[in-house]
C-alpha cells in the first residue's frame, strides 16, 4: 500500500537524519564521537535498502543525475566558502582548481569542506548499483552475504595489515551493503507490523545498549573508527539500527515526539548537503 511505503521511507529519512546529525555533533565536539561511529554504517545501509525497494532498475540517466546532484552540491559549496574565506581575509593552502582534479586534493585534503572520503564511497555504491542492481535480485540471498563477508572480512584484516585504506574502497562494505539490501526492508517492514509491547521492546533495547556502551571491557575497541566493518562491531551497529526503527515509529504515536521525528525526516531528505557543508562552517569558524 502506499501509505505504508511512504512510512517505510519516512523511516528511512528518519534513520538518515539521525546519522547526519550524529555526524554534525560529532565533528562539532558537541559530544564525543565514540557514540555515533554507526552513522555513516547507516548511510549505506540504507542507501542500498532504498534501491532495493524502488524496484526499478538504475539508468544511465539516473546515474548521471544523481552523480550531477553531487557534483553541484560540491561545487556549490565550494565557492560559497571560497567567497565567506575571502571575506574573512582567509585564502586555503591550495590553488583553487586542484579541488577539481586531484582526488586527493579534493576528498581528502580538502581545505574548506575537510575529509569527504564517503563521497568516494558514495560514487562507487551508485556505480556498482548500476551494473550490479537486477543481479543483486535475481541472486540467492544467502550466497550474497556468504560472499559479501568473505570478501569484506579479507579486506577488513588485510587493510588492518598495512594500516590503511580500511574504509574508502566498496570491497570492505560489501556486508553491509547485503544487510541493507537484503535485511534492511524486511526489519523496517516487521517492525512496522509488530505494534504489541513497542515501548517495552524499546526501553529494552536502550537498557541493553547503554549496558553494553558502558562496559569499558570493549569500549575502545567498539569506538575505534579503523574497526567499524569488522563483523562483530556490525552486530551492535545493527542493534542500535533496530532501535532507531523501534523508536521511530514510537514516536509516531505521539504529538510532541511527532515533531521531532518530522524534524528528522527533513534532514534526511538533504544528507549529502549536510554531509559536504557542515565541516565548511567549522572550518570558517576555526579561520
Amino acid at each position: 500500500p502506499k501509505e505504508q511505503n511512504k512510512s517505510r521511507q519516512d523511516a528511512y529519512d528518519w534513520l538518515r537524519g539521525l546519522a547526519s546529525v550524529a555526524v554534525l555533533c560529532g565533528h562539532m565536539d558537541l559530544f564525543s564521537e565514540d557514540y555515533v561511529r554507526w552513522s555513516v554504517i547507516f548511510f549505506v545501509m540504507i542507501t542500498m535498502a532504498i534501491f532495493a525497494g524502488e524496484q526499478r532498475s538504475l539508468t544511465f540517466k539516473k546515474l548521471c543525475r544523481r552523480i550531477a546532484y553531487l557534483a553541484f552540491i560540491y561545487t556549490s559549496a565550494l565557492f560559497l566558502m571560497r567567497w565567506l574565506w575571502a571575506l574573512k581575509g582567509v585564502s586555503a593552502n591550495v590553488a583553487f582548481m586542484q579541488l577539481f582534479i586531484y582526488a586527493k586534493t579534493a576528498l581528502l585534503e580538502n581545505p574548506y569542506c575537510g575529509h569527504l572520503w564517503y563521497i568516494a564511497l558514495y560514487v562507487q555504491i551508485v556505480f556498482f548499483l548500476f551494473f550490479f542492481l537486477e543481479n543483486l535480485r535475481r541472486w540467492p540471498p544467502v550466497w550474497v552475504f556468504a560472499v559479501s563477508f568473505v570478501i569484506s572480512q579479507a579486506m577488513f584484516f588485510w587493510t588492518a595489515s598495512i594500516d590503511a585504506f580500511r574504509t574508502i574502497f566498496i570491497p570492505s562494505w560489501f556486508l553491509v551493503m547485503a544487510v541493507g539490501f537484503y535485511l534492511v526492508p524486511y526489519l523496517v517492514k516487521t517492525v512496522e507490523a509488530w505494534t504489541e509491547k513497542r515501548a517495552w521492546r524499546t526501553s529494552g533495547m536502550l537498557l541493553l545498549l547503554v549496558i553494553f556502551y558502558q562496559n569499558r571491557s570493549h569500549y575502545d575497541w567498539l569506538t575505534d573508527n579503523s574497526h567499524r566493518l569488522f563483523f562483530p562491531i556490525l552486530l551492535v551497529f545493527l542493534a542500535v539500527f533496530y532501535f532507531l526503527v523501534e523508536l521511530y515509529f514510537l514516536f509516531r504515536l505521539w504529538v510532541p515526539t511527532r515533531v521531532f521525528t518530522q524534524a528528522m525526516i527533513f534532514i534526511g531528505r538533504y544528507t549529502l548537503i549536510v554531509y559536504i557543508v557542515h565541516v565548511s562552517f567549522a572550518n570558517l569558524a576555526s579561520t
